[in-house]
């Protein structure tokens, strides 16, 4: 597990990998939760890697949509595997600013992953 940020402000990473794909689990806050799941698999165009293709479910009022599917697109990106990310963080009462701070801590975290 590698982590980003300090107390509730904190942002966490766990990495599974499989034979064939990933399984990311991205949470942090005060509770973390299932908030959003991504599913992106890699597009073979004339058997070679192009791009990738994401699906996505958010739990009902969650809005972790974005910070999940961009761990899960770099991940496939960069292994050409399919990742699954399950994504939940929530902080009570939270202000526009502290969603930032987490937000910005999820990028900052994404960027630190050695792939």
């Amino acid at each position: 597990m590698i982590s980003f940020g300090e107390g509730k402000y904190k942002v966490w990473l766990k990495e599974q990998g499989l034979d064939n794909g990933i399984v990311l689990i991205v949470g942090g806050g005060e509770v973390s939760h299932i908030g959003s799941v991504v599913l992106s698999e890699p597009i073979i165009n004339t058997g070679k890697f192009s791009s990738c293709k994401s699906r996505v479910i958010n739990v009902k009022g969650h809005k972790e949509e974005k910070i999940a599917k961009s761990f899960a697109e770099n991940f496939c990106i960069k292994t050409k595997k399919p990742v699954l990310c399950v994504c939940g963080m929530h902080v009570n009462n939270a202000t526009k600013k502290e969603i930032e701070i987490l937000v910005d801590n999820a990028d900052k975290l994404l960027k630190r992953v050695k792939l």
